[in-house]
């Protein structure tokens, strides 16, 4: 493998979102070009310097010979953990912290009852430094809860979820694919600070 092509094979993460399917949606997909239609709602802006976590969870047993010789390591694979930190505080990151509970609008008092793990299908968009982007789908519904909702003295106040996603009978955590990009394209920018005719300025 040339060692010209490393820059390709490194990862700088430009941009993330994270998108929930909709309450009632039964078999909700991405669009073919990698972005995420009706069936989706976006959890919003991330928190800056945040990471999109990712962690197996397993149990493993050791299986030894005599003298506690290693012979094999039997691994149960139960789940995938997901971390990500919400900066916003709307609507969508409301239905994932109390997904039981009415949101509360402007001046109408409401109940926060104690809260179940919102069950949504769950996926990843993130773009590197190329303008490549990586989209991840749950096969399954995730159960989806805040690990903490802190209220900063200092800076914005944030919400760090934990998602849990399950392997289907097929064996599989999620679908993905890569989109090939090279950044912004500029074409489609429209000017919008030269005027589009020469003019003579007047003097002052």
């Amino acid at each position: 493998m040339a060692t010209t092509d490393a820059a390709n094979r490194v990862h700088i993460w430009k941009n993330a979102e994270v998108y929930i399917s909709i309450v009632g949606a039964e078999d909700p997909k991405a669009e073919a070009n990698g972005t995420f239609g009706a069936d989706w709602l976006q959890v919003g802006i991330l928190a800056d310097g945040s990471t999109i976590g990712q962690e197996r969870e397993a149990d493993r047993s050791d299986v030894l010979g005599w003298s506690a010789q290693l012979i094999d390591t039997d691994q149960k694979f139960t789940k995938d953990i997901r971390t990500f930190t919400a900066l916003e505080d709307n609507e969508v990151v409301w239905s994932l912290m109390w997904p039981n509970s009415a949101y509360p609008e402007a001046g109408v008092p409401t109940v926060v009852l104690a809260p179940q793990d919102a069950k949504r299908f769950i996926g990843f968009r993130t773009t590197d430094q190329h303008g490549n982007v990586h989209v991840e789908v749950s096969r399954l519904e995730a159960s989806i809860y805040p690990a903490s909702m802190d209220k900063a003295d200092d800076g914005a106040s944030t919400t760090e979820f934990t998602a849990e996603i399950r392997k289907d009978s097929d064996g599989a955590l999620y679908d993905k694919a890569v989109f090939d990009g090279t950044g912004a394209d500029v074409t489609d920018v429209d000017v919008i600070r030269f005027k589009s005719e020469v003019t003579t300025p007047e003097n002052p």
